[in-house]
């Protein structure tokens, strides 16, 4: 009989302990739906008011997708390379005309200008006081 009443203990505390984790996950899962309840409850205002700018968006989106496949991206090319070359033609055309001056500039000969505009100045001051300037 000892041993019926002991086990009969046993199995009363191990009851006991299974109502008290029972009554654990039932305050644990309440807390939780809580939680989740709150959560939904602030972010769903949020996910409202976002609403509207992720459909602008997605407009966005969908406009420029469109203008993507309307585009005629063979021509497109083409264009950019005539664009391209005709820079190209340019920038080389500007590079011959600054070759070109800097040669002519190079082949002055400093000096004898100088001794020019000296020769001038000597002429015109006496001209100058002539005419009473």
């Amino acid at each position: 009989m000892m041993n019926i009443n002991a086990a009969a203990e046993t199995v009363k505390g191990y009851e006991k302990k299974k109502l008290l984790a029972a009554r654990i996950t039932a305050v644990a899962s309440i807390i939780t739906l809580v939680i989740v309840i709150a959560g939904a409850a602030f972010v769903v205002p949020c996910l409202m008011k976002l609403s509207p700018a992720l459909e602008a968006a997605s407009a966005s989106i969908d406009s420029a997708a469109k203008q993507v496949i309307d585009a005629d991206l063979p021509e497109l090319s083409r264009n950019i390379d005539a664009l391209v070359s005709s820079s190209r033609t340019a920038v080389n055309n500007a590079n011959d005309a600054a070759s070109a001056a800097l040669e002519k500039i190079e082949a002055l000969e400093i000096e004898k200008l100088n001794d020019a505009i000296s020769d001038l100045s000597s002429i015109v001051k006496p001209l100058a006081r002539l005419l009473g300037r």
